[in-house]
């Protein structure tokens, strides 16, 4: 081959390398913005898919839910939100032809509203949003080497821009965490977010990460325990309570610490409280107390924590106390008349933190004044036809002994159950008394009671017929009565009670009564006490007039229609003092009327044997009467500390609403067996007067 053909062959295969070079140049350079979007939409799709799929980490979204704030966490029967379905993502070769900056000052502050909108105490939400921003911004300004930094760079730029309640934000937080499942950052700010959208099992997931891999840091463990919390999970959220309070001792841990303990179920406060004593630490046996003392538990309180500085100091320790007690019933001499004399001795004994037994025995005596010599009482009658028919004096005194023994429960709900007799000693037999009582302070009540009718000697004890052989009387009233008090816009409050009564006793006709009473009112705070004023209305009606004092009636008041009507203070002192005080004074218009009642209601004597006065007086009738006055009521009651282990207590009470005229006045001295303080359990020391 010659030279010349040598080289033009060199130049023909130069020449097609050429072309074949810049064919493949022209092909890479239209196929190449293709495979640069293939590999940013698809390739990292295909990355975080493979990624999630090696977690298995769910991704669960919440929408935006505003609430406020309030001490009740709100309940757990939301429902829980749905996932979103995942937007696509924008290509990273995109949105890395920007160059990276700072985040703004108001991006900052949108961000730190993730953190400020939980409805939790000061203390939980105190810094938690700037802190995470802080965090965040730090790490949105480094710069990472790593093979995904591209994307997760995207991601956490697309994270701090989103709007804290939206799909977006929580995927994206969530797709971060696939990648970078230790980002202690971002996870910490999705923990915080779904406590604040509600999404308490993603919160929970979260703070647990966080708590295992962070060990003793506090904000995790308090985002644990309010996240139980507002599931209702109680025990777990005192629990991790009790944790921060043994770390830092602080009043607000304390506080928290008390919270979930109040919410608790009764069975699961026991335990805790024994748990608690267990642990002999003050603080939280204090804080277990006082929850007990503000719920009407005095004797619980001082039975968990003794301190000297409480208000329950020594409640749960027996006390003993002597009364006097006088009562002055005006009305016939020898009748309906009464002068009451009593002595009671009690002693009060606690058995258990929050229940109590009281025993008491109760000497009385009673004096209705001279009777006349022929008494219009009895079998009258029969006197009127044979004036040799009398056989005795009426009784008009009597010294008689009344037993008694009360069970109580203290709390937010008390129940309080007694079983005495009628006075024994006394004309007619003794016959059981007895009382069960449930009740809510302030709110309502409900009660079952059998007692004796207190208004004559006829209806306390029974007498025996001054013309005959038989006894009658000793009055006992069976019933149930309940009342329910509702809160109006404050300060103002209505009240109503109601109850049935049946009358019965020896020989003497059965009768029952009807009665209500409604009142509304204000309650104020005066003078460092607390002050009602407002108006009542009370009614009654009996079925049968049987006032009076021949054989057959009771010889109590009874009238057919009984209405009063009018204003009604009352002031007391607060609590946890050595003096308390309790008044009440009432005013009204008050109109009764009683009906015609036949004079023997239970005489079976032969009207044919008796001569025609005799026969006129048995079948004849008392005559109803009306009235219509001002009806006074006033009520005091005083309990003084005079030494550590000694109490005065005095009452006084008058009023004149019914067909007589009723004063009656107490005093009271009590010794407690361990020394006292303050007051703070003063219906005992009055019960009764």
């Amino acid at each position: 081959m010659n030279k010349v053909t040598a080289v033009s062959r060199r130049k023909d295969q130069t020449m097609i390398t050429l072309i074949r070079i810049m064919a493949i140049y022209i092909a890479l350079c239209l196929i190449s913005p293709v495979l640069a979007a293939d590999n940013t939409e698809s390739g990292q799709g295909n990355v975080l898919k493979v990624i999630r799929k090696q977690h298995d980490v769910s991704v669960k979204t919440v929408p935006h839910q505003d609430y406020v704030g309030s001490e009740e966490p709100p309940s757990v029967t939301e429902k829980r939100p749905q996932a979103v379905k995942k937007p696509k993502h924008k290509p990273v070769r995109e949105a890395a032809k920007r160059p990276p900056e700072k985040m703004s000052e108001d991006k900052k502050a949108a961000a730190a509203e993730t953190f400020q909108d939980a409805d939790l105490p000061e203390e939980v939400r105190s810094s938690q949003g700037e802190k995470e921003i802080e965090r965040l911004q730090t790490v949105e300004d480094k710069n990472s080497s790593g093979p995904s930094e591209p994307q997760v760079s995207l991601l956490k730029k697309r994270f701090l821009e989103a709007a804290k309640d939206s799909a977006v934000y929580f995927e994206t937080g969530e797709d971060i965490l696939d990648i970078e499942p230790s980002n202690v950052e971002i996870r910490s700010a999705l923990a915080w977010s779904c406590f604040d959208e509600k999404n308490y099992e993603c919160a929970l997931r979260h703070f647990e990460i966080l708590s295992r891999d962070n060990r003793g840091n506090r904000d995790y463990l308090k985002g644990m325990a309010w996240t139980y919390f507002r599931q209702e999970k109680y025990d777990q959220a005192l629990n991790l309570f009790k944790e921060l309070y043994t770390a830092d001792k602080s009043p607000e841990a304390a506080s928290n610490l008390k919270l979930a303990f109040e919410n608790l179920n009764a069975d699961d406060q026991a335990k805790i409280l024994s748990d608690l004593q267990e642990e002999q630490e003050p603080v939280l046996l204090k804080m277990a107390a006082d929850r007990h003392y503000e719920n009407n538990a005095p004797m619980t309180a001082s039975y968990i924590y003794d301190g000297e500085e409480t208000c329950y100091r020594n409640c749960s320790s027996p006390v003993l106390d002597f009364s006097g007690y006088y009562r002055n019933k005006s009305g016939d001499s020898g009748l309906s008349k009464l002068n009451e004399f009593s002595f009671p001795l009690k002693l009060h004994y606690p058995v258990r933190a929050g229940k109590e037994w009281v025993v008491s025995i109760t000497p009385i005596y009673l004096n209705s004044g001279d009777a006349p010599s022929a008494v219009y009482a009895g079998h009258y009658f029969r006197y009127i036809h044979d004036s040799s028919a009398k056989q005795r004096d009426l009784t008009d005194s009597a010294t008689v002994y009344e037993p008694e023994i009360r069970y109580r429960t203290e709390g937010p709900v008390e129940k309080e159950f007694m079983l005495g007799t009628t006075p024994l000693n006394g004309i007619a037999g003794p016959m059981p008394r007895f009382m069960a009582k449930i009740a809510k302070k302030d709110h309502w009540f409900i009660q079952l009671s059998q007692d004796s009718v207190r208004e004559s000697i006829l209806s306390y004890t029974g007498l025996r017929d001054p013309y005959g052989n038989k006894k009658w009387g000793r009055v006992l009233k069976t019933g149930a009565g309940a009342g329910m008090t509702f809160a109006l816009f404050s300060p103002y409050w209505v009240s109503f009670d109601a109850g049935y009564d049946y009358y019965w006793g020896e020989n003497i006709t059965g009768n029952y009564s009807v009665s209500g009473t409604l009142s509304a009112g204000r309650t104020d705070r005066i003078l460092k006490g607390e002050a009602n004023a407002g108006m009542f209305l009370t009614s009654r009606h009996y079925d049968k007039n049987t006032a009076f004092f021949t054989f057959g009636h009771g010889g109590y008041y009874s009238p057919d229609i009984f209405l009063i009507a009018g204003p009604f203070v009352r002031y007391k002192t607060e609590a946890c003092k050595d003096f308390w005080f309790d008044g009440e004074v009432s005013a009204g218009y008050l109109y009764f009327r009683t009906e015609d009642a036949p004079h023997y209601p239970k005489a079976d004597d032969s009207a044919a044997l008796l001569n025609s006065a005799a026969q006129t007086d048995l079948s004849g009738e008392y005559e109803g009467e009306k009235k219509s006055t001002v009806g006074l009521s006033l009520k005091l009651k005083a309990v003084k500390l005079i030494h550590d282990n000694i109490g005065v207590g005095a009452y006084l009470h008058g009023n004149n609403s019914a067909d007589f005229n009723e004063f009656s006045a107490g005093l009271v001295v009590q010794y407690y067996f361990e020394p006292m303080k303050k007051i703070s359990h003063t219906w005992d020391m009055l019960q009764g007067m």
